[in-house]
């Protein structure tokens, strides 16, 4: 049990530090000797764990984009399917969406390296693009596509391919522009209100683009519900 623990626990040394040094020098700059000094451990270690650099920047990819399949888009709309039926439950379904996307790319415990390797990747043109466009863009590419296309059927490719990509812009820009955001503003880093704020934007802008009702915030669902609550404590329903 114990060398299963030092064993992930080297491998996770070995990705960390390959993530940080692949952001900053570029994955073909980058040595498996650097990469080992960076993580405190053999170099031999690489070969052993990931079967040498190769493997290695398989496997830093796939940490920095572990959660972008279809998989968990997926169960996210089959599991709340009687939404489907009104527009007002369209709506909230682009909410929940939109909060899983956020929570991947914002809210995780994934270093800040992870978003900007993944630009780096994707703007090259090697081995690493076809990866990550196989096993993880285009899998949620097409559960976007076929997400939007149920809630407007009469849209055209086209249309739907603009409003896919716009959503996903609306996504990732925080994301990779991040420092500069953050200096632009004079902020640490980005704060609950403003995810909160980025939501009700998303999901609001998405919706008016597929002709559907306007989405509430969250501070209008809220009050909503705090008045509704109110109502039945005072004997006078609304």
């Amino acid at each position: 049990m114990g060398s299963y623990s030092s064993s992930e626990k080297t491998k996770a040394a070995l990705i960390s530090a390959a993530g940080e040094l692949f952001t900053e020098f570029g994955i073909d700059s980058v040595g498996i000797r650097a990469i080992a000094e960076r993580a405190g451990e053999n170099p031999g270690s690489i070969h052993y764990h990931f079967g040498g650099k190769e493997g290695l920047v398989l496997a830093v990819l796939r940490f920095a984009m572990a959660g972008w399949g279809e998989s968990q888009f997926e169960t996210c709309v089959s599991g709340n399917e009687p939404l489907l039926e009104t527009p007002e439950g369209q709506v909230e379904l682009i909410r929940k969406v939109c909060r899983l996307h956020l929570d991947l790319v914002h809210r995780s415990e994934k270093p800040d390296w992870c978003s900007l390797l993944v630009h780096r990747v994707l703007v090259g043109s090697n081995q690493e693009v076809e990866v990550m466009i196989e096993e993880f863009a285009r899998p949620h590419h097409e559960f976007l596509k076929r997400f939007l296309q149920r809630l407007r059927p009469d849209f055209s490719a086209d249309q739907i391919l603009v409003l896919s990509v716009n959503w996903m812009g609306q996504i990732v820009h925080p994301s990779l522009a991040k420092p500069v955001i953050l200096k632009l503003a004079n902020l640490e880093g980005y704060s609950e209100d403003f995810l909160q704020a980025l939501e009700d934007h998303i999901a609001e802008n998405i919706s008016h683009a597929l002709g559907l009702p306007s989405v509430p915030s969250r501070e209008e669902k809220n009050e909503k519900v705090t008045g509704a609550e109110a109502s039945l404590a005072s004997g006078h329903p609304k």
